[in-house]
């Protein structure tokens, strides 16, 4: 897509982080030439997250222009911010075509990620209400976003990697009284999994433990 021309300063916004910091909000000014981010890791995951939004000026939560783009894809993506000498924008993001390939038959069409736009004249928050309002409305099927959600109990912070049968069921009995429907086994059920140091990727369950 292809801005006009603005007297005002155009700013990226993007979401960037690392396991246990995730979706770190990342603001960038925007200077004349080429700006890009993106994934080659196979997927998108709260590395680099396939979503971007431009704002006419400083980023502020409640005034403002901007527009964001949602990438609807989870493996690898390219966004692109190119800002001419005359300052008019363009942005592309979609698949990253690093390595990227697609053989077609005769008659055989391929069809890219959807991408989601959105527009807001009160900053960041008439952003996140609109494209929070399209994913319920549009994309979440009915029975996920009219349902009330199980209530989930994790194992990891009561346990952390000290977990076997007894505790578990310990735990499942207790939480049942306070209306918890689920439990999430988390980390130590594998390997020789008792600290953060071995057996990492390791999935077979340790049957001293289960």
């Amino acid at each position: 897509i292809d801005f006009e021309s603005s007297n005002e300063p155009m700013h990226l916004v993007r979401l960037a982080g690392s396991w246990a910091r995730e979706r770190h909000i990342v603001e960038t000014k925007l200077s004349q030439g080429m700006f890009s981010y993106g994934s080659t890791r196979g997927v998108s995951s709260h590395q680099q997250n396939p979503f971007v939004c431009i704002t006419v000026g400083a980023p502020s939560e409640d005034q403002g222009n901007c527009i964001a783009f949602s990438l609807l894809y989870s493996g690898n993506f390219l966004c692109e911010a190119e800002l001419s000498e005359m300052c008019r924008l363009r942005v592309n993001i979609g698949i990253n075509p690093m390595g990227f390939s697609w053989f077609l038959s005769p008659y055989e069409s391929f069809h890219s990620p959807e991408c989601l736009i959105a527009r807001s004249s009160v900053g960041l928050g008439g952003i996140s209400r609109t494209l929070h309002r399209i994913v319920l409305e549009k994309i979440i099927p009915d029975t996920w976003c009219s349902d009330h959600p199980h209530i989930i109990f994790n194992s990891w912070e009561a346990k952390y990697f000290d977990v076997n049968h007894d505790n578990i069921v310990q735990m499942a009995a207790q939480a049942s009284n306070l209306g918890i429907e689920m439990i999430v086994l988390d980390d130590g059920w594998f390997g020789n999994r008792n600290d953060a140091n071995t057996s990492l990727g390791d999935w077979q369950p340790n049957r001293s433990k289960f």
